[in-house]
């Protein structure tokens, strides 16, 4: 990338927030995302649950002003997992790997039953009383998606903002807020259509998605979406990023990490390769690194190395769980040429006294995702220990 190329980025100041993106708004506000005939029946059946039960689904107030995002590299009590049989090795390696380091809280989809996740845990030598069962039965193993995101409220407490989920499963969406009433923890929903992997924060206000954010909300006026990201998860700069051109889900945590406050990975692609998702990160990398943070100092860009797309799949190292010292990167069996040069992206990124371990995600990336994905780091000021 040639750091001297000129910044072509669309900037908006809405009182006391920054909005920055690559592309203008208009080109990507307002887009209709198509609703195949079976997904709209599925909406109409859905919304009807939600109208039957609104201590899980009805808006509330929103938290307290002065509610921030918690960044991923800060302390946490706990990580939420689902277990679903298809894909039990993938989640034994994490299990292996995140178990060290804190708590793990495990939820079964609809077609596990708790002996047989037992019998998992059992025969695959991690049971044990950091492992905490709830028996809240969902539809899907994506947690970091559908489940809440952790906050600090102003006076310190730990709080779950629980955002629609945009997907057509209904137990899946209701999961944040009964998380939030098994754990003891407040939670405030909010209306708008988030996945968990489309936004990230480095806890001090600095908030960083993708365009996809607008697209799944098209009926809301692009000032109200992101005042209401200011409102909810304190962020004071707000930075809409482009996704890869072929991956599926459009979101951040694809091919961007937050490893401190003032650091973040961005993905790099070989222009030979992959030109035209090489330019997306390039402009990507430079509009980061003109955000500037606590006195006056630019946010520090680190590029880390994306292997060419097979098709949809995107075999990414920036989809990664970081956890109280310890950064979990995913690798795979396929394309190994860059894994060295990722992990060293890691440890120049990551503070002195973290370590990088790896996570074999083979098997989870075909599906959309990664360890990222499938795991989620709650702040529950302790509770669960």
């Amino acid at each position: 990338m040639d750091d001297e190329t000129p910044v072509t980025a669309y900037r908006v100041q809405y009182g006391d927030l920054a909005v920055f993106a690559v592309t203008p708004p208009e080109e990507f506000v307002g887009r209709f995302p198509s609703m195949p005939p079976k997904r709209a029946k599925q909406e109409e059946l859905d919304a009807s649950v939600r109208r039957e039960n609104p201590n899980f689904f009805a808006p509330t107030d929103p938290p307290p002003r002065g509610t921030r995002a918690v960044g991923e590299f800060e302390r946490v009590d706990a990580v939420y997992m689902a277990f679903d049989v298809a894909t039990e090795k993938f989640t034994g390696e994490m299990l292996r790997a995140v178990l060290p380091i804190t708590p793990v809280i495990v939820t079964l989809t609809g077609e596990v039953s708790p002996q047989y996740f037992g019998d998992f845990v059992r025969a695959t030598g991690v049971a044990g009383p950091d492992i905490r069962l709830l028996e809240l039965l969902h539809d899907n193993f994506w947690t970091r998606d559908f489940g809440p995101v952790s906050v600090e409220l102003p006076d310190g407490r730990a709080a779950f903002i629980d955002f629609s989920y945009p997907q057509t499963r209904v137990l899946d969406d209701g999961m944040p807020s009964a998380l939030a009433l098994a754990l003891g923890v407040p939670v405030f929903r909010v209306p708008v259509r988030l996945e968990g992997g489309v936004f990230m924060s480095n806890g001090q206000g600095l908030c960083v998605t993708t365009t996809t954010l607008a697209v799944a909300n098209p009926e809301l006026p692009f000032e109200v979406l992101t005042r209401t990201m200011e409102e909810v998860l304190g962020c004071r700069q707000l930075v809409f990023l482009e996704s890869p051109r072929e991956e599926a889900t459009g979101h951040v945590d694809m091919f961007a990490k937050f490893t401190s406050r003032d650091t973040i990975l961005v993905g790099s692609f070989d222009p030979v390769q992959s030109p035209e998702d090489a330019a997306h990160m390039d402009r990507n990398a430079r509009l980061l690194s003109t955000i500037r943070i606590g006195l006056g100092r630019k946010l520090r860009v680190v590029r880390i190395p994306m292997p060419a797309p097979e098709g949809s799949v995107y075999r990414s190292y920036t989809n990664s769980l970081l956890v109280n010292g310890t950064a979990l990167v995913p690798t795979y069996d396929r394309d190994q040429s860059e894994e060295a040069e990722a992990l060293d992206a890691y440890r120049r990124a990551l503070p002195d006294d973290w370590r990088v371990i790896t996570v074999n995600a083979s098997d989870a990336i075909v599906l959309g995702g990664a360890v990222h994905c499938a795991a989620l780091e709650l702040r529950l000021t302790g509770r669960t220990r």
